[in-house]
Order: structure tokens, then sequence, then C-alpha cells
């Protein structure tokens, strides 16, 4: 959370910075989020401008999501199993959060608002199913997949429907209002976009590359989904609170625990797995959203041993549980903080490198030049403040099967040109775009031949570019390629 920004938080920053300067995201800069993440950035840079203003936002809303979580199981009356359920949330916010920033990370607090609103709440209360509706839309325009909670929300009332716990109209009257308070949030921001004229790159950046980005096979999306089973701690404490509410369900020994509740855990932990696991691809952030129904589920098993294990040996067993339980839980962040700490040097290192680059873009480049990063995003943009050339400040969008093609190559190589950067840093490394010198393209082509048809040819026209206008100035790790009319007045080594 307190780490400089780079990847996606990065992006995000830029793209705020570039809101406030009267840019518009799609149009002036492609990303394939939603709208509502840039527009937070631009509010924290707005109260601050340096990542610090965004950095107090995700400390506000992070607190505000415990928060939320602590006050539900209040509700049901445990401030104990409040207070266990948002430690472990607030461990594994620390553990999961990667760099920050994240649009996961944003929807905490409307996830949970939305969990503490729709737990006990009066049956025929409109309004609250009104604003359950506005924090799922909030939610869906921060991520498409992070309305796992409310997928969930919807389908618990006709569960008890079925059971006859509840009526028609009351089912109507829930779904109706989560229908317009989501309906008044997508009226909102459709006519904020249609209003600036850039509805068709909208569309096209938030729905059909993100359709393009999920379309990979099924092994890898149970990847993703194991990969969180294990990085969520689901094998230690939630995944045997999921499994005691599990039991007292179909044993119908649930007590005075509200059957809502529980269908929500045993409903929306699939349903959150299952969203999460969409694009096929491993990243901490992803599994934040699987944290506010984890959390519930080990405040309702907690409440669960409460009320049924009260004499002295079987309260101790309890608290013996929740001991070992949490020990085991707290391995992973603990291991993680143990190399993090162990790294540290290593970690300095890497900043210190990045803030040497920024030194150099900053000594050779005039506010008003452009800078562009050639591969992953490394925040260079932000921390700089210097504008990208092109709509593409990364270039994935270039080589992604499914959504590239050889117009939006030529797109991308014309604004470059018409724009042409100061720096150019090939920040390729990984096995996503190629490095830029041409040896280490040759090789990585070798290494990755499944790549060679991803990109499309044109693409030879930057290349071009590149070797008839820039030379390659230095770059111990990340080559830095300057303009050679600019590279001409530097100092001789």
């Amino acid at each position: 959370m307190l780490m400089p920004p780079q990847r996606d938080s990065g992006v995000f920053a830029y793209i705020g910075q570039r809101i406030l300067r009267g840019e518009l995201p799609y149009r002036d800069i492609w990303d394939h989020k939603p709208p509502l993440v840039y527009y937070i950035n631009a509010l924290g840079l707005w109260l601050k401008p340096t990542i610090a203003g965004v950095i107090y936002l995700q400390v506000l809303f992070t607190t505000a999501a415990a928060f939320f979580i602590f006050l539900t199981l209040k509700k049901l009356g445990s401030p104990s199993a409040g207070l266990l359920a948002a430690g472990f949330f607030l461990i594994n916010i620390l553990y999961l959060n990667d760099y920050g920033n994240e649009t996961e990370q944003w929807a905490l607090p409307f996830q949970t608002l939305a969990l503490y609103l729709s737990i006990r709440q009066p049956r025929r209360q409109l309004l609250t199913h009104v604003a359950i509706g506005i924090c799922a839309g909030i939610a869906f325009f921060l991520r498409q997949n992070l309305i796992g909670y409310w997928i969930t929300y919807a389908l618990v009332p006709g569960i008890l429907w079925l059971r006859g716990d509840r009526t028609s109209s009351v089912i109507m009257q829930s779904f109706g209002g989560l229908m317009a308070g989501f309906g008044a949030v997508t009226a909102i921001v459709t006519a904020y976009i249609g209003s600036k004229g850039i509805w068709s790159e909208f569309y096209d950046a938030v729905f059909t590359y993100n359709f393009a980005y999920i379309s990979v096979s099924f092994s890898d999306k149970v990847k993703t989904a194991l990969n969180g089973w294990a990085s969520v701690q689901l094998s230690t404490v939630p995944g045997f609170a999921y499994l005691l509410i599990l039991w007292s369900v179909f044993t119908k020994k649930y007590g005075s625990l509200p059957l809502t509740g529980l269908l929500i855990v045993l409903i929306g932990l699939p349903v959150e797995i299952g969203l999460s696991a969409l694009s096929g691809r491993i990243a901490g952030h992803y599994y934040l959203p699987w944290l506010p129904v984890s959390a519930l589920a080990i405040g309702l098993a907690w409440m669960w041993m409460e009320t049924r294990w009260q004499d002295k040996l079987t309260a101790r067993l309890r608290w013996g549980i929740v001991g070992v339980l949490t020990m085991a839980a707290t391995i992973k962040p603990y291991l993680y903080l143990r190399e993090a700490l162990h790294n540290v040097d290593e970690y300095h290192e890497r900043f210190r490198h990045r803030e040497q680059m920024a030194e150099a873009i900053l000594q050779y480049t005039a506010p008003e030049e452009y800078f562009l990063e050639w591969g992953i995003p490394d925040g260079m943009n932000f921390l700089t403040d210097r504008k990208a050339p092109t709509r593409f400040i990364y270039q994935w969008a270039l080589d992604t099967p499914g959504y590239t093609s050889p117009a939006l190559v030529d797109l991308f190589v014309d604004e470059v040109m018409r724009n042409p950067p100061v720096i150019i840093m090939d920040s390729s490394l990984s096995e996503h775009l190629p490095p830029l010198d041409p040896g280490k393209r040759y090789a990585f082509y070798q290494n990755h031949p499944e790549r060679i048809p991803m990109l499309p040819q044109n693409i030879v026209r930057f290349y071009q570019f590149l070797g008839d206008n820039y030379q390659q100035v230095g770059g111990n790790r990340i080559g830095f390629y300057m303009r050679k009319d600019r590279a001409a007045t530097l100092p001789r080594q």
C-alpha cells in the first residue's frame, strides 16, 4: 500500500493525473478498467498532488471496510466475533494488496457496507435495497467481476422463498430496489461517458478488450482459483468456518444464527472464487473480494461456538481451536513479512534504481516533452509527470489475441511518430512484449515462439522508427533510448 506506484497503480495514478489536466480516459489514455478507479485517483491527487493523496484514500477506504465488518457482526450480537473477523480481514489486506491502489481494494468498503445493510435488515425497507444496489453499481464500474456479493444477494432471497421464508412481494421489492440502485449508477456513468463523446472508446476498452482478456483455458482459471485458495488462508480459519457453517445448515443446527448470513457465506464464497478466476492469471489483489465473505464466515462460526460451547471445557476448546487456527492463518503473512524484511536491501536497490531512472527522465526532458514506456507499465509517466506520446501508455492491447489488429498497431505508431518522445524506456521484462533491442528480441522469440503471431507484423514500423531516430544511451536493467538529436548534446563519457 505504501510502495511507489507501479504496474496497475502507476497507470491509474497517471490517468488520474491527466484527468486533472482536462484529458479523458479511453480517448486520450487507453486502459481497460471501468472509469471509477481513475476518478478516485484523480480525487486523491486533487486532495494532495502526490501519491500520498491516493494513499490517504486507500487507508480511509480500508478502515471503513474493516469497520463495516465489525458493525455487521456486532449487529448480530457478537462484538468479539466482529473484532476477530475484522482482524482477519486487515491481516490479509496487507498480505494480498500487492502495490496498493487496486480496483479490488477500492470496492471493499462498498462490499462490506452492502453486507452490513443486508444482514437482518427490515424486510420491507425499500431504500435499503436501493442503497445496496448503488453499492453494486459502484463496484461494477470499478471492475466488472467485483459484483459477486450482489449476485449472492440476489440469489439468497430466492432460496428463502423456496423454503417459504419469503413472500413473492418481498422478493420483488428487494430485487427491484437492487436493480433501481444499480441502474441509477449505470445511468449516471453512461450519461457522463456519452456527454464526453467517448462511448465507443469506452465500450471497446472496457468490454471488447476484457472479453478477449478472459479468453483463456479452463485449466488456467482453475490454477487461479487454487492459488487464491492458498493465498486467502482458506485451508485454515475461513476454511474451518466455511465447513462448520455448511454442516450447521445441512443439519439445521445453526440455532439463532441468521439463515440469511449463513447462505451468503455458502453461496458467496464459490461465486467470488469463480469471478476472480475469470482472467486465468494470478495476482494477490484478485483475491481481495473473497475477504468480506470469508470474514463473515469467521464471525458466524465464532458465534456458533459461543452459543453452543458455553461450559468450561468446551469454552476452552473453542479458544484453543481459534488460537491454533489463528496461528496457522498468520503463517503466510508472517513468512511474507519475514522475506520482505530479509530482502529489504534488494527492495531499496530496486527503488533506488527507479529513482535514478526518474531523475534521468526529469533531467533530459522538459515538462512539455514526451516520454514513452515500452512493455510493463512502471509508473514512470506519473512519477516524472511526463506525458506519453500515445494513448497506449503500455502496449498490452497490441498483442492481445482476439482484440489487437494491424489498425490498432498503426494507430499506436502514428501517434508516436506524430509526438516523438525524447526518451523511450524498454521495460518489457516479462513474457508479454518483446524487447526493443534486436538481439534480445530475437532471443525472446526463440524462447517464446508462441508469441510470434500475437503482435501484428506492422509493428516493424515502430522498430524502424526507433532504429532511425533513437540510440541506446544506457540502462543497466532497463534500456533507455534517446532521440538522436538530443543524444548528440550529451557530454561524452
